[in-house]
């Protein structure tokens, strides 16, 4: 049961890529091998020196972008599935720079005894009502496919994503001729592939026993949405990573994130020195 970890980051999101190595190095329990995909224009010698002070015991592979989209969102989603491609293990973790882990967390914590979790089933609610564009994916009928918010980290079987990334550019044409990703998200891509293909030998954990493994600012978050999600956060134990978008529009926000990192173990040294910018909407 081999596995690695990806994470997706670029220049503006250094800042967040370095506390996400920071926390990873302190709380990950597993086999340290760790990609990294950088977006366009991003520096590679500013990520090398983040990976040589945060993960000093980790064997890194540091990746330049597969392709110079002008979009840096379908980059981002393109790089996830083309470094974790042919890999020689059999399984990889897909995190974003934003994704900070706060407690301890594995592989067991992904898959457990060859059955792997989806990201988070939503109840009372399809694929379909979250996400109608995932009907072009496949020719079958998708209209009940279990719904799953599209938030890191997730993962993902090689084998299997060698065939749904051979599928998607016969079905929408070479990556590189892309302008957008084409199967909607690429984990939504993933799932609606997988689901309704006939060959897949991955099995699934059952969605009503998964509890959320995130909390914390994604993209739109309120400020009153940061203190809801750190009660949340120590109330569940089950979640293990806090996210904090460099996007979040109101600047308490990361007052709320800061209080939350120093509250599980991070050094206020490493927080001041990682988020000594302004956040957007400051005065």
């Amino acid at each position: 049961m081999s596995h690695k970890l990806l994470v997706a980051t670029y220049q503006d999101d250094l800042s967040q890529f370095e506390m996400f190595c920071h926390c990873l190095n302190k709380n990950w329990q597993g086999d340290r091998r760790l990609t990294v995909a950088m977006g366009k224009d991003t520096s590679t010698a500013q990520v090398q020196q983040i990976v040589d002070r945060e993960l000093p015991d980790w064997h890194v592979d540091i990746q330049p972008t597969a392709f110079p989209y002008s979009s840096g969102y379908t980059e981002q989603q393109v790089n996830k599935i083309f470094y974790s491609l042919g890999s020689t293990v059999d399984d990889v973790i897909v995190f974003d720079s934003k994704d900070f882990l706060l407690r301890l967390t594995s592989i067991d914590d992904f898959k457990i005894n060859n059955q792997y979790r989806t990201t988070f089933n939503v109840p009372g609610q399809r694929l379909i009502d979250l996400y109608p564009n995932i009907k072009h994916i496949v020719d079958q009928d998708v209209s009940n496919l279990p719904s799953v918010i599209n938030l890191t980290p997730w993962i993902w079987k090689v084998d299997q994503l060698d065939r749904y990334w051979n599928y998607i550019n016969q079905r929408f044409g070479h990556y590189q001729s892309w302008t957008e990703f084409p199967a909607g998200t690429e984990i939504y891509g993933f799932y609606v592939y997988t689901w309704c293909d006939k060959q897949s030998t991955m099995q699934w954990q059952d969605s009503n026993t998964i509890p959320l493994l995130i909390g914390g600012g994604w993209t739109h978050q309120s400020y009153q949405g940061m203190l809801d999600e750190a009660k949340a956060f120590d109330q569940w134990p089950e979640r293990k990573i806090w996210k904090h978008s460099r996007k979040l529009e109101d600047f308490r926000c990361l007052d709320v994130t800061k209080s939350v990192l120093l509250k599980y173990g991070i050094e206020q040294e490493i927080i001041d020195r990682v988020f000594c910018y302004e956040e957007p909407g400051k005065p």
